[in-house]
C-alpha cells in the first residue's frame, strides 16, 4: 500500500488524485512490537473507537512484529481529519514509546476498498491478532 504525500486542506488533502473525502488514513513509526489490540487501546485512548470502522496492523510473515505501519478507516472525512489533527507528532501512550506517530492519507480509501484489498493479502489461516478489525454501525465483525 503505497503512500502519496497530503496536506491539511479538510477533503482530499491536495492529493489531486480525485478522491473526494479522506477517511483512511496510514499511521508511521508504529513500534514494531505492537499489536492489533494495543493499536485498537491507543486509537480508544487518542480519537474513541466510534468513529472508527477498520483497523489492518499488517505483520511481517517471516517474523514476529508488525512492519511500522498501520490503516485506519474512519466513518466520515471530518473523523478522519480530526484524528489526523490529534494523532500526527504524539508518542504512543499505550506503548509507552518515544517514537512520533506521522499520519497520512492512506493510498486505498474506504471501508470496502480496505476489505478488498486485505481479502488478498491476509492469509485465510491468519490468527485474530493478525487480522483488520473490522465494524459495522458499531458492531464487531470477523473479518475470517
Amino acid at each position: 500500500m503505497a503512500q502519496p504525500s497530503g496536506n491539511n486542506s479538510p477533503t482530499g488533502w491536495g492529493r489531486g488524485d480525485g478522491i473526494d473525502a479522506v477517511t483512511t488514513l496510514m499511521l508511521q513509526n508504529v513500534p514494531r512490537k505492537c499489536t492489533t489490540g494495543v493499536l485498537a487501546s491507543e486509537l480508544e485512548a487518542s480519537v474513541g473507537m466510534d468513529v472508527v470502522n477498520f483497523v489492518y496492523l499488517p505483520w511481517d510473515s517471516r517474523g514476529s512484529c508488525n512492519l511500522g505501519i498501520a490503516f485506519v478507516n474512519f466513518t466520515s472525512p471530518q473523523a478522519a481529519q480530526n484524528a489526523r489533527s490529534t494523532l500526527s507528532a504524539t508518542t504512543w501512550r499505550c506503548l509507552k514509546s518515544p517514537r512520533r506517530m506521522k499520519v497520512l492519507p492512506a493510498y486505498v480509501q474506504g471501508l470496502v476498498a480496505n476489505l478488498a484489498c486485505c481479502a488478498g493479502k491476509v492469509p485465510p489461516n491468519a490468527d485474530d491478532e493478525h487480522s483488520p478489525l473490522v465494524w459495522h454501525e458499531g458492531e464487531f465483525i470477523n473479518f475470517q
